[in-house]
């Protein structure tokens, strides 16, 4: 998803204390609810991370 204005980065709290981003996964389940939150991303293993909870 592309947020460019941030609005979707700050309502779910991605910006750290200096401002900036912070790569981070949100599952969010069928009724809109946020099923987990992946805060450390590391890439080799993050799709394997992301499917375990699908």
């Amino acid at each position: 998803m592309s947020d460019p204005s941030g609005v979707i980065a700050n309502a779910y709290g991605v910006p750290n204390a200096y401002g900036m981003l912070e790569r981070r996964t949100f599952v969010i389940g069928p009724d809109g609810t946020i099923e987990k939150v992946f805060e450390t991303v590391n890439p080799t293993k993050h799709v394997d991370e992301v499917i375990s909870v699908l």
